[in-house]
């Protein structure tokens, strides 16, 4: 009988030490959040949680790859949905795990669905990190592409990081040619043409090279900085759209009952070079950059 007893004071314990240190992290994110960034909030959580499945299974095989059983705090830079977030939570029980986000959206629906004693969400921008020092491992996915100053933001990483701490990121380096000519196709229509002042036509371009100077000037030691091209595969025209629809930077100008349609036509463009196969999928050969680095525990 005692034994079960304290058992249970031993999990209520762990419970509230756990919630009162993650509230003490995000109280930490009192510092300045870009309010331009944080007001074209153009996310929709339930569309990316339904339509990412790409962007979960880089973080999945990455994360598969390497283990932080070690790990007192975790953090997850651009956290989003907040399911691979929730996912190094379970994984990692006795881990203090903090997801942070620009999106209130995405940080409100992370919170919502994703609840564990050790798993806290946080607005914050990855350009403007508050922390020094504080975490073992700071994680990030599909992120770091989308920032203005992408190489602010690993060196934000670093100063986050405890000596010895681990950063773990995987992001696309090199926009789609074809799909950026298929969006620029349909944008300059002029029935598309009046809503977009900036198009957004994903031909951002980072070489592994200047990835590999950003992680030096940080002051990273790089395990790994490796680009990796895939077939990335989609089980339907609706789904690879979907996709597109959740992750566009400009789907806020678009009026709600034409978003469907301008991405349709995308997509449509898209396929005329690449159609579809015999069983209906799509096929969107794309990449990204793997990294694993470590900060030093002393500056050489």
């Amino acid at each position: 009988m005692n034994n079960n007893w304290n058992s249970i004071i031993l999990v209520l314990l762990q419970c509230l030490v756990f919630n009162i240190s993650i509230w003490a992290a995000a109280t930490d994110m009192a510092a300045p959040v870009d309010m331009a960034a944080r007001a074209d909030d153009f996310w929709d959580p339930p569309l990316y949680d339904k339509s990412c499945d790409m962007q979960r299974r880089w973080a999945q095989s990455l994360l598969g790859e390497y283990h932080f059983h070690l790990a007192e705090r975790i953090l997850d830079v651009g956290s989003g949905d907040g399911l691979i977030t929730a996912g190094i939570a379970k994984k990692y029980p006795m881990a203090e795990v903090v997801g942070l986000d620009l999106s209130p959206k995405m940080v409100a629906y992370a919170s919502r669905t994703h609840k564990a004693a050790n798993l806290k969400f946080v607005e914050g921008d990855a350009q403007a990190l508050p922390f020094v020092h504080k975490f073992d491992v700071v994680t990030s996915f599909s992120t770091i592409h989308r920032l203005k100053e992408p190489e602010k933001a690993i060196k934000q990483i670093y100063r986050a990081l405890k000596p010895g701490g681990k950063f773990v990121a995987a992001f696309p380096v090199l926009g789609s040619a074809i799909m950026s000519e298929a969006i620029a196709a349909v944008d300059t229509r002029p029935e598309w043409q009046k809503y977009f002042s900036t198009p957004d036509r994903k031909a951002y371009a980072f070489s592994e090279e200047a990835i590999r100077e950003w992680l030096d000037a940080a002051g990273f030691l790089h395990v790994k900085a490796d680009t990796k091209w895939a077939d990335e595969i989609y089980e339907s025209e609706e789904k690879f759209r979907d996709n597109l629809r959740a992750t566009f930077n400009q789907r806020g100008v678009l009026p709600k009952d034409k978003e469907q349609e301008f991405f349709s036509e995308v997509v449509k463009v898209y396929l005329r070079k690449f159609p579809k196969d015999e069983k209906g999928q799509v096929h969107f050969y794309f990449n990204r950059i793997e990294i694993v680095a470590v900060k030093p525990l002393a500056r050489l």
